[in-house]
């Protein structure tokens, strides 16, 4: 009886271990490699096991019939599938597929500078705009520490890579700014038109762009305003160069910022004696308007208007006679509107898009001339983003440029005497994918067509760039792309039978991003064809044709740590250019005088919390410029002495709504020369005088107080950056 018991007792044991099913099998990537440490399991079970070194895995199971498998893995998608249990041993070859993170993964970078807190490879901070010294609070001074850019000391606009002012394009929300800089006499810089407090951020590309921009040969500055602030305020600046007020007010998803401010440099040129003499120092007035709507969707729609009107008077030496001053009384009127909105259609597909409008109107009157210029641009712009897969992302739509621009030249009794006009339009379809292999691997391929009737000009211009990621920090990129733009309306005012200007960009990029500190180094090399050129005629008549042609190529190092010293920030750009063009008046190749070989700018921030404080400095260094030197006989044989520049400015958190901040630029003084004008006929020596072309000041003075009222009273300017 003892044995009957024992035999039952042994078989109630022995019984779960004969219905037990043994699952093994291997993990494998898509790629066919093994797979380590992914969990493998039934579902609703408590039965699995994870994957060794060699991707292989067993596990026992008691459950029969219809199970449901899962393998997962962090960084690849969810495997399920059906599983007959009917047997005794069950072996599986199961592949997983990478699941495509498109914030975190590979992004493009070649060519590419980020300016925002969106992303963690982000470039620049909206913060560094204000806080840049050197900069005073302009955007391009800004992006004129980061490599690409050459030093342009009198002239104040961007020049990236060896091309000229007019082939950097700027776009805000998206949509075309015609005229980003006001109107200055000869050799005086001008400045960028709108207040970088109302940006939330900045893409500064320097070569290989998007199929969504054109008309654009060398760069193209992107600025999106800001989004729906965190409460209404009311912003008070007291400067030395004049005072604004603004007010911002936000209900629920809706926000309206309007501000007015005044411009006038007479108390600095005053405290400050400047190299020519001003009989009305630069003054402007400044006015915009800035609304904004969320839908509860997601989508907004936004509208942004600004006007500006600037006067100045000054006498400057005579183009060619330089022992002679003539007068330039300039009245400038500057209008930019856009409308732009964006929303989604679906769960798969958005819209973008919008309208600009800018209006310039320019007046200059010298000592026996008047001159007025018109220029009407209007610009309109669809953009669809589609995901057609996880894997394939689509941007497509169309762009409509339509200019007018129109010149009156007056004689001394105030009767015209020579009026230059045109009317032209540009039709521009373009798409583009992002093809996503990987988290590791992205491809963009994209093409743009431009239609201009005007001159006759039709281009396709393709684009394609690559970006594979080595490990979690660094990545290599490469971009290749056709460009074209339009003659600038200097030439179209003159003739109809030119064509568009062409440029083609190779760029190889490196970039290493981690924890506050980043590294980028890039090289390119970039190709010119059909550049604009004028010359006489054997009837002394000035000839336009697209002759012109050139090269630039050189490489860029960018370093910034953030992370190394407590409190403090810093970045070192260098850029080397090996650049020559045959374009304009230049009778063969030759470095343009805007070109230096090497640049470099080295920007410190030093943060003490302990006394509410910022300190900054930059130093700037150019190598020589050309220029053409008559007495010698040869065009832009000549160098001048290399650009030096120290900066330095102070920020101090007087109270939480209350920022006092001083700069001064060019601290040490050094002489800087960015060329020398020439008189056109020699003297009884037969020696060319001439003049150096300089900076109206050696330093420039600026100190503000910016007050902000709000309900919590804590709130101020740097809040909204």
């Amino acid at each position: 009886m003892k044995f009957v018991h024992l035999f039952i007792l042994l078989s109630s044991i022995y019984q779960p271990i004969l219905s037990q099913n043994m699952i093994t099998g291997m993990i494998k990537d898509e790629f066919g490699s093994p797979m380590f440490g992914v969990n493998i399991y039934l579902k609703d079970t408590y039965d699995g096991a994870s994957s060794d070194l060699n991707g292989k895995f067993a596990f026992k199971t008691e459950e029969s019939g219809q199970q449901t498998i899962v393998a997962s893995f962090i960084g690849y998608k969810t495997y399920e599938a059906l599983l007959e249990i009917s047997q005794n041993k069950i072996d599986l070859t199961i592949v997983l597929q990478e699941e495509i993170n498109k914030i975190d993964g590979v992004t493009i970078s070649a060519g590419a500078f980020e300016a925002s807190d969106k992303k963690k490879s982000v470039v620049l901070k909206t913060f560094d705009i204000v806080t840049t010294a050197g900069a005073t609070a302009d955007i391009t001074g800004v992006m004129n520490t980061l490599p690409g850019t050459q030093t342009v000391g009198e002239e104040g606009r961007l020049f990236v890579r060896g091309g000229a002012g007019h082939e950097a394009k700027t776009f805000i929300n998206g949509l075309l700014v015609a005229e980003p800089y006001g109107l200055t006499p000869n050799n005086i810089p001008s400045r960028f038109r709108f207040s970088p407090f109302l940006f939330k951020g900045a893409f500064f590309s320097t070569g290989g762009y998007s199929a969504e921009y054109g008309q654009a040969l060398s760069s193209v500055l992107q600025l999106n305003t800001y989004d729906i602030p965190a409460r209404s305020q009311t912003d008070i600046s007291i400067m030395t160069v004049g005072a604004d007020i603004s007010q911002t007010m936000k209900k629920n998803n809706t926000s309206l910022y309007g501000q007015i401010q005044y411009t006038d440099l007479t108390p600095t040129f005053v405290l400050i004696p400047q190299e020519y003499e001003w009989e009305r120092a630069p003054n402007s007035l400044n006015t915009t308007l800035h609304f904004k709507h969320k839908f509860d969707g997601g989508g907004n729609i936004q509208a942004y208007s600004n006007y500006d009107q600037s006067t100045m008077i000054l006498d400057q030496p005579l183009p060619g006679n330089i022992n002679e001053y003539g007068r330039n009384d300039i009245v400038i009127k500057n209008t930019y509107s856009n409308v732009a909105f964006n929303n989604s259609l679906g769960s798969r597909i958005s819209i973008q898009g919008g309208m600009s409008y800018s209006g310039n109107v320019n007046r200059i009157e010298g000592d026996n001339f008047k001159l007025d210029s018109k220029l009407n641009t209007i610009h309109t712009k669809l953009v669809f983003d589609q995901d057609v897969s996880e894997h394939i992302q689509l941007k497509y739509g169309g762009e409509l440029i339509f200019d007018q621009y129109e010149e009156l030249i007056f004689d001394l009794e105030n009767k015209p005497v020579q009026q230059l006009k045109y009317s032209n339009d540009l039709i521009s379809p373009f798409a583009e994918a992002n093809v996503y292999f990987s988290n590791k691997l992205v491809a963009r391929i994209g093409a743009r067509y431009e239609s201009n009737e005007f001159i006759n000009a039709h281009n396709l211009t393709p684009r394609a760039s690559l970006a594979y990621k080595l490990d979690q920090n660094s990545q290599f990129s490469m971009a290749y792309g056709k460009f074209s733009q339009l003659p600038v309306k200097e030439y179209l005012k003159w003739s109809t039978q030119l064509k568009s200007e062409l440029a083609t960009h190779y760029i190889l990029n490196y970039q290493f991003v981690k924890e506050g500190r980043i590294f980028r180094s890039e090289i390119y090399y970039k190709n010119y064809d059909q550049l604009t050129t004028s010359e006489l005629d054997s009837e002394n008549r000035t000839q336009f044709s697209n002759s012109g042609y050139g090269d630039a190529k050189g490489f860029e190092l960018f370093w910034r740590d953030s992370k190394t010293i407590n409190y403090v920030d810093y970045w070192i750009s260098y850029s080397y250019l090996d650049t020559k063009r045959k374009y304009d008046i230049y009778p063969y190749q030759v470095m343009p005088y805007y070109a230096s070989s090497h640049n470099l700018s080295i920007v410190y921030k030093h943060f003490i919390p302990g006394i509410k404080s910022q300190i900054g400095g930059t130093f700037s260094f150019a190598s020589g410029r050309p220029y053409t030197d008559p007495n010698t006989g040869k065009f832009n044989s000549m160098m001048t002495k290399n650009y030096n520049d120290l900066s330095v400015n102070y920020s101090y958190l007087l109270k939480p709504n209350l920022i006092f901040h001083a700069a001064v630029s060019n601290v040490f003084g050094f002489n800087n020369v960015f060329g020398y004008q020439f008189n056109a006929e020699p003297n009884e020596n037969g020696v060319y005088e001439s003049i150096p072309i300089q900076p109206q000041a050696k330093r420039f003075l600026f100190i503000g107080f910016f007050i902000t009222i709000s309900k919590d009273k804590n709130a101020n300017q740097l809040n909204n950056l």
